[in-house]
């Protein structure tokens, strides 16, 4: 027999034996739990979808400060800490996003971009060693997507872990052969890796091909073809480049190769340009 315990009256209740009479109420208890768990789910969904929402249009403090105040509500939902770790890391407030996570981490099992968040918030504090651990257990994770992929060959590359870095950017270029940002990853850290130019100039081909008015991917292909001693190339690549970027240029053994190219070719508002770059470097003492 089947017994609703709901229908059972205050008097009824009294007259069962006592043993009896506890089960009965703790089974009300119980119910009475699961019902206000259900209903704290609930609010919590509906909260971080509105968040989410006011994030995803452009309102991202007020997004953050929707989620603020539900974890003051309830400091113990692990969801809430780390919805609102996702929206800060992706303002760039890392440190912030770093004790949120944390706070959530002690709460609920993170996925992989709450651990990528918890990577990077260590190494914006300055805990480099524990973030690179973070970030290479997180690389042995199967199907990663290529935002992980991204975030990962970033974190790789600010701690100078040049082979871990052009490993999640293959696997990002095999998972997304047309996106020229992560054929750029790869083929910037195959040149932190000192591999031949002929290794290189293919990947930042594509990545010129696909995103034509890119002019750090050009200028990376010019600089990449002297080193291949394909003069004539690099210089028809160089005379696409606008002033700006010329000027923009960081390594002086770049800006000293670029200037012998402008120089051979007679180009001389060019040269003219990259000197007065390496000058003002060279007095600035770079």
């Amino acid at each position: 027999m089947c017994l609703n315990s709901s229908r059972i009256s205050n008097r009824a209740l009294e007259s069962t034996p006592y043993t009896f009479r506890k089960t009965l109420q703790n089974k009300t208890f119980f119910k009475d739990l699961q019902k206000i768990h259900r209903m704290n789910c609930q609010n919590s969904i509906d909260v971080r979808r509105r968040a989410a929402e006011m994030f995803a249009n452009g309102f991202h403090r007020g997004a953050i400060d929707v989620l603020e105040v539900a974890t003051r509500q309830a400091p113990d939902d692990g969801s809430l800490w780390c919805a609102r770790a996702k929206m800060l890391h992706g303002v760039g407030r890392r440190v912030e996003a770093l004790d949120n996570i944390e706070r959530a981490q002690l709460l609920v099992p993170l996925d992989c971009c709450g651990r990528l968040i918890l990577a990077d918030g260590l190494r914006e504090v300055g805990r480099e060693t524990l973030a690179a651990d973070a970030y290479l257990a997180l690389a042995e994770e199967e199907n990663l997507d290529g935002n992980i992929l991204v975030g990962l060959y970033d974190g790789f590359a600010h701690l100078e872990m040049w082979r871990k870095a052009a490993q999640v950017s293959r696997s990002a270029v095999i998972e997304t052969p047309d996106d020229d940002a992560a054929i750029f990853n790869l083929a910037r850290a195959l040149i932190a890796l000192e591999q031949p130019a002929e290794s290189v100039v293919p990947l930042l081909r594509r990545a010129v091909q696909l995103a034509p008015k890119s002019e750090s991917y050009r200028l990376a292909l010019v600089v990449q073809l002297l080193r291949q001693r394909s003069c004539d190339e690099a210089y028809d690549e160089l005379r696409v480049l606008s002033k700006s970027s010329i000027t923009s240029i960081c390594c002086r053994g770049c800006g000293r190769r670029l200037l012998a190219l402008a120089i051979e070719y007679g180009d001389r508002e060019r040269a003219a340009l990259i000197a007065t770059q390496l000058a003002t470097e060279a007095v600035a003492g770079k």
